[in-house]
């Protein structure tokens, strides 16, 4: 059995990777997850914001393509972790390149060591943006499917966000998981390992592996194949 893919991958895929200038001790367990969120941000919201994807429970991707290009008219460059006695309340303010978003350690820890879940920190993390751009969503933490982590293949362009159900393939510019849905009906699966042209992955619905290979043809286009590993 074999399954052919083409897409195209814009040359800005640059853009949807942020670097983010921390101010403060960024060092603790929970700053370096919130500035891992913060550096993945725009992927995640150019993730979710694509065809049959479900990042949020009960939240359509239609939302997400709004809040996206509000979210990039923010243009967060910095993030600033102060104590709560030197927080003055306003969530972003202006900072040479762009806007600083300034979170409180207090807000990050349950106590001294131990910090907030995955799911508590990015609800934290979006809480400010959902109030400067006037929508008004509220995140729960079981509500939250797919956190702004990522994996970028060594040898392409291609992303892997992993999730409770799986894994979802993400190229700049579209949405690789919608195209192995749309054409191929590959819903459930799961990155084992990355070869040189591709993953091997875990088909939760067929019960074997396959390899996927991902061709590069001319014009910056790519034939993926899949191919059953018994």
């Amino acid at each position: 059995m074999k399954y052919f893919i083409n897409f195209f991958l814009s040359i800005l895929f640059s853009l949807n990777v942020q670097a983010i200038r921390f101010v403060g001790n960024g060092g603790g367990d929970a700053e370096l997850k919130i500035i891992t969120y913060l550096e993945g941000l725009p992927l995640w919201l150019e993730y979710c914001s694509t065809k049959n994807t479900k990042c949020i429970e009960n939240v359509d991707f239609s939302f997400w393509k709004t809040f996206l290009v509000k979210y990039q008219n923010l243009n967060i460059t910095e993030i600033e972790f102060v104590n709560e006695k030197d927080y003055a309340g306003n969530p972003l303010t202006s900072s040479t390149s762009g806007q600083k978003v300034i979170l409180t350690y207090e807000s990050l820890y349950i106590s001294n060591k131990e910090s907030r879940s995955d799911s508590e920190l990015f609800s934290i993390l979006m809480r400010p943006f959902f109030k400067i751009t006037n929508e008004p969503l509220n995140l729960s933490t079981d509500s939250i499917l797919i956190l702004p982590q990522y994996k970028k293949h060594p040898e392409l362009y291609v992303y892997a966000f992993e999730s409770a159900a799986g894994s979802k393939l993400f190229s700049p510019f579209q949405n690789l998981n919608s195209e192995l849905i749309d054409r191929t009906e590959l819903k459930n699966f799961k990155i084992v390992s990355e070869t040189a042209s591709g993953y091997v992955i875990e088909n939760f619905e067929l019960g074997y592996n396959l390899e996927m290979q991902i061709l590069p043809l001319s014009n910056s286009r790519y034939q993926i194949e899949f191919y059953p590993l018994f």
